[in-house]
């Protein structure tokens, strides 16, 4: 396989791979995006809605405020900032649990 990795047969294959995965995962989505659902608001009204799929590109503030996390904190492990590479343990439910029983917020 890699003798062919820098042809154009396999630039495109990898290419209409990638696109038909995509569509193939997000086709279940597909009917809420055509065809107009009522729903309830919170302001008591009903309205036609039609969803979207759409990308949403941020810096890392943007994410670190749009995720309710520390600046320079890792959300998934805890490991140190400034070394970040190394194995580091996991984030867990009982630690978070055990964060939110012993700080105020």
């Amino acid at each position: 396989m890699r003798e062919h990795a820098s042809t154009d047969a396999f630039h495109k294959f990898k290419q209409q791979l990638f696109h038909f995965s995509l569509t193939r995962i997000l086709s279940p989505l597909h009917p809420a995006m055509k065809v107009p659902e009522l729903v309830l608001f919170g302001d008591d009204y009903y309205r036609c809605v039609i969803y979207a799929l759409a990308a949403y590109i941020a810096d890392y503030e943007e994410q670190v405020l749009l995720s309710c996390i520390l600046c320079n904190w890792c959300a998934k492990c805890i490991a140190h900032r400034e070394n970040l590479d190394e194995e580091a343990l996991h984030r867990c439910r009982e630690h978070s649990d055990i964060l939110i029983k012993e700080f105020e917020f």
